[in-house]
């Protein structure tokens, strides 16, 4: 019965200390969650658009370190789009799909199937400018995950995860929620108020 009530224990407590919090949304309908890993460091769990209608639930995680190679690339990715577009419009360019060079993160893939929770290993994908002509001509920043295979079933999978960014704004916003300053004043927010 002692172990049995020493497990439970540890098992509230450990799911309690790793457990992920909801820190912000981006896009009006994607969430941003952290789980703090310790006292210094934590892991982000980025929610995104499913590329599979059977998938509702698709996104990828970072740690610390792997989050501010991402932040890096995505203020390479806002350089690049300000400048692509402008070439775009003075060219009167309403086609094209281009790899960002020097775009490539780092990040370890999640999905929900039938209410369970699987993760792929550790992903390497870069970012992509799209201009399409679609009831006027538009201006797009991708990033896809590719396909997901959950490590524990190799036969349960997803198509991956998406993030289209359809203006500068957007990915302007996700960089700054995404930084390390943004995330550490949520982290310790109770350390504003002492007792």
């Amino acid at each position: 019965m002692m172990k049995t009530l020493l497990t439970i224990a540890l098992l509230l407590f450990a799911s309690f200390y790793y457990s992920q919090s909801y820190y912000a949304s981006y896009q009006e309908k994607f969430t941003i969650e952290v789980a703090e890993d310790d006292v210094h460091t934590y892991r982000v769990y980025l929610n995104m658009a499913s590329l599979d209608t059977t998938i509702n639930h698709v996104g990828i995680s970072m740690t610390k370190e792997e989050l501010s190679g991402f932040v890096e690339v995505l203020e390479t990715v806002e350089r690049k789009y300000i400048e692509w577009k402008k070439v775009a419009i003075e060219n009167s360019v309403t086609e094209l799909s281009k790899k960002v060079k020097n775009s490539v993160v780092q990040f370890r893939a999640y999905f929900e199937y039938e209410g369970k929770w699987y993760f792929d290993g550790t992903w390497l994908t870069s970012f992509n400018y799209k201009i399409i002509d679609f009831f006027g001509v538009r201006y797009l920043m991708t990033f896809q995950t590719g396909k997901i295979i959950s490590t524990d079933n190799y036969d349960i999978k997803s198509k991956g995860g998406q993030i289209l960014f359809q203006s500068l704004e957007e990915i302007i916003d996700l960089k700054t929620k995404l930084s390390d300053t943004e995330i550490s004043k949520f982290l310790n927010v109770d350390d504003l108020f002492k007792d």
